[in-house]
């Protein structure tokens, strides 16, 4: 669906949880435990606010999305919280 609906979906998992110094891993700032917890971020960028909006509307709208959202949630670490946010390209 992402790709008929010209959606750029990215899919990054934490592949290292140490820093530099000066720096703090996000795997800290999260509380993921190296053990048995990753992190997952994924990126999804659209045309603008509008295409998004319409993507949302359709992907609710869609039982595949919905059933794919469903087994993705299942993985989710028991009381876990997802972290969203709303970025403006700057580059």
């Amino acid at each position: 669906m992402f790709e008929k609906e010209e959606i750029q979906y990215e899919l990054f998992r934490l592949a290292v949880n140490t820093s530099w110094e000066g720096f703090e891993n996000i795997s800290k700032l999260v509380s993921a435990s190296s053990d048995d917890e990753d992190v997952w971020v994924t990126i999804m960028s659209y045309k603008d606010k509008k295409h998004r909006d319409e993507f949302v509307v359709k992907m609710s709208n869609d039982k595949e999305c919905q059933q794919g959202y469903e087994e993705w949630a299942k993985l989710l670490s028991p009381d876990s919280k997802v972290i969203t946010g709303e970025f403006d390209r700057q580059l």
